[in-house]
């Protein structure tokens, strides 16, 4: 991108995805097994506006998702290779699946997500994800995101 700056050029790239998608946050959340932490690495809000109320434990929301929830979303991948939530129905079908994921995200007032795994060889070291989009894009935001990953 023309520039040495890494984390400006990871900004940008989100701020592109957070524009195309008409999205309210764009992140990338790393993963470290080893530690059981879940980390955002790089966040763009629109208006850099983070959503603020309380998690299911009633602790103050900061924009950390608990390493349990994000240790979930491996098998809620499945096959697939992505999550995607664009209505109600879909985040009742992942509610059946995954109840406290679904408590948290409502939580957190998401109506939409597109969530995709990013790897090393095999092995999921993270994620990058959509919150709130345009749904009538939903096609545009996943291929994005896949492309992005």
């Amino acid at each position: 991108m023309g520039t040495d700056d890494f984390m400006g050029n990871v900004k940008m790239v989100l701020s592109d995805i957070l524009e195309l998608s008409e999205a309210f946050s764009c992140r990338i959340l790393l993963i470290d097994h080893e530690k059981r932490e879940a980390v955002t690495f790089c966040e763009k809000t629109l208006n850099d506006e983070l959503p603020t109320g309380l998690l299911p434990d009633g602790s103050v929301k900061d924009g950390t998702i608990p390493y349990e929830i994000v240790d979930s979303w491996e098998e809620m991948i499945g096959v697939s290779n992505v999550v995607i939530v664009k209505d109600e129905q879909d985040m009742e079908d992942v509610e059946r699946q995954n109840p406290e994921w679904v408590r948290t995200m409502r939580n957190y007032e998401v109506t939409s997500l597109v969530l995709i795994p990013l790897r090393r060889g095999r092995k999921i070291i993270g994620y990058l994800y959509v919150v709130n989009f345009n749904v009538e894009k939903v096609v545009e935001v996943k291929e994005l995101i896949e492309v992005t990953s």
